[in-house]
């Protein structure tokens, strides 16, 4: 796939239980807008803070390497509602509905870098 004469690509990264922050950000390169498409999903295992932190540092890490027009997407978002607080230049979509295996409601967010 190409994106303006770029030719696509797909860097998928892990980042294994107790990696911490770091491990979880890395991956996403040290220049600002490089990325189309970033997912922040992990299984939390609540190892600080209400539901953990490394979903938040993934997150942070990511806000300045995304391109004009790409998004972060944020599954799970009911978990962590001060990541969908506006910011400048950014559009927020939040979809909430029944969630697979779980009881009850989830939602995942979708951040749209404008530009």
């Amino acid at each position: 796939m190409e994106k303006g004469g770029r030719p696509g690509r797909c860097a998928p990264h892990f980042a294994p239980p107790g990696s911490g922050w770091a491990g979880a950000a890395a991956g996403l390169g040290s220049a600002a807008g490089d990325w189309d498409v970033v997912v922040v999903d992990c299984h939390c295992g609540f190892q600080a803070g209400r539901y953990g932190v490394i979903p938040p540092a993934a997150f942070a890490a990511a806000l300045p390497h995304v391109n004009p027009g790409g998004v972060i997407v944020v599954d799970d978002s009911w978990m962590f509602p001060e990541l969908l607080v506006p910011r400048a230049g950014w559009e927020i979509h939040n979809f909430v509905g029944v969630g697979p295996s779980r009881y009850g409601v989830t939602s995942t967010a979708i951040l749209r870098r404008l530009g």
